[in-house]
């Protein structure tokens, strides 16, 4: 007896449809990693459709599908579940009336959206109707990320989220944004407020900061994943909002290039303390006041990521303090070309529950490894229980011999190590390699010659 698939139960032929498509861009199920940026995080969309290198994406692949026949058509037609994940993109061959029919599609399942504004569209154009069709979504949306590389954001959020219209987003999770550059001067008051109860996940840049000051505070209590770039820099209107995100497990702040990342006058009034914060990511810079913050005002007993980015001529770190407060973390990335020596070596007391360290960009790279080598005169061994060493993108500098100190010390007691984009002398090199083959799994290489 031989079956077709026109002799499977209807549901099998879904589930077996839904699982042929090319995997969606889901940034509810991605995770910033310890030393990623926001760009990394963007750039998932495109890692996500590198997993199948030999297969093309027309953008349109559930439209192909649909059309290969008439019993293919009937089903899927009548799937909310196939129509429930859709990425469109006004770039594609995916026109207005096509795109108003796939979200009508998806019935009353909870619909996930990427929008890709990448081909300009005038206000007067597309950009309106496009917006209006998203938000006769808005009471079943459960995520949408905007990324606009060729629009202005402020635009598409004046058109999406207007001020005479309040946005009430009862279901909403997750909400994503990345974007190009402003067109004009924008006025934060020309954009409505944003009601989403039920918000988790809240990743912005710098060109859609705005968007912070429009949640309802009451958007404020659920999330747990926040990433926020303010520019020109944060008010304190604005931090207040960030010290009432009291679920935060993980954080990512920058105060936008040359800026603090807390306001200069005022901010002292709060204390941000954030019981299940787990992940944190933190840009610094000349602003010494954010370093006195991150000492006595910023608490965070389950801490256990931290990456600390320095921008510009950032003045010698003394965050002692902080880490005083915080001897539990395990991961730390250390990323800029203004880190030196004296920064580690102030906060090295307190590192003893350390087990992954990441160098990326820093200027005095030899200095900051020989930091953790273990000193005959010393009883304090830096980071005992160190599992993984990272370099990555040395800026300016040459990785010396101090490495193969280093790799000796620790390889034998487990530790990975990992040294990628740098410059090194050829007889470290050959040494280094001898290293890896003696120690299969252990070193990852990509080294420069010098």
């Amino acid at each position: 007896m031989h079956l077709t698939i026109h002799n499977l139960p209807t549901e099998i032929v879904e589930s077996i449809l839904v699982s042929s498509l090319p995997e969606v861009f889901r940034p509810q199920e991605t995770h910033l990693k310890l030393g990623e940026s926001f760009q990394d995080f963007i750039e998932l969309k495109e890692r996500v459709r590198q997993r199948a290198p030999n297969a093309t994406y027309s953008g349109n692949e559930r439209l192909d599908l649909m059309l290969t026949c008439r019993y293919w058509h009937n089903i899927l037609k009548g799937s909310a579940l196939f129509w429930s994940f859709l990425e469109l993109d006004t770039g594609k061959t995916i026109n207005l009336h096509l795109m108003a029919n796939m979200i009508q599609w998806s019935g009353d399942h909870p619909l996930n959206l990427v929008v890709t504004f990448s081909k300009r569209i005038s206000p007067d154009g597309l950009l309106v109707p496009i917006c209006v069709l998203i938000q006769k979504t808005f009471r079943r949306l459960r995520s949408i990320a905007i990324l606009s590389p060729d629009m202005d954001p402020y635009a598409i959020t004046t058109a999406l989220f207007p001020t005479n219209c309040p946005a009430r987003l009862p279901v909403l999770e997750h909400l994503y944004t990345f974007g190009g550059r402003l067109a004009f001067t924008y006025a934060p008051s020309a954009i409505g407020s944003i009601h989403a109860p039920r918000l988790k996940s809240f990743m912005i840049p710098y060109f859609f900061s705005f968007l912070w000051m429009t949640l309802h505070p009451e958007s404020l209590s659920r999330i747990i994943r926040l990433l926020l770039n303010f520019y020109p820099g944060p008010t304190v209107d604005a931090i207040s909002l960030l010290s009432q995100c009291v679920n935060l497990e993980a954080l990512g702040i920058c105060g936008g290039p040359d800026y603090p990342v807390f306001p200069q006058g005022g901010t002292h009034m709060y204390d941000f303390r954030f019981p299940r914060l787990k992940c944190l990511d933190i840009t610094l810079n000349r602003h010494t006041g954010d370093h006195e913050i991150m000492n006595k005002h910023f608490y965070a007993p389950e801490l256990s990521t931290l990456t600390l980015r320095f921008e510009g001529h950032c003045p010698s770190v003394d965050l002692s303090h902080f880490f005083q407060r915080h001897p539990q973390i395990e991961g730390l990335c250390l990323c800029g070309y203004t880190f030196r020596f004296g920064d580690i070596t102030g906060i090295s007391p307190y590192l003893s529950a350390l087990k992954r360290v990441i160098f990326k960009r820093c200027r005095e790279s030899t200095l900051c490894v020989l930091a953790f080598l273990s000193r005959p005169q010393s009883t304090h061994f830096i980071a005992p229980g160190l599992q993984s060493f990272e370099i990555d993108q040395v800026r300016d500098d040459i990785l010396d011999a101090v490495i193969l100190d280093l790799i000796k010390s620790r390889i034998h007691l487990g530790v990975k190590f990992s040294i990628r984009h740098v410059h090194v002398a050829a007889l470290v090199q050959n040494e280094l390699e001898r290293i890896e083959k003696e120690n299969s799994g252990r070193i990852e290489l990509k080294l420069f010659p010098w």
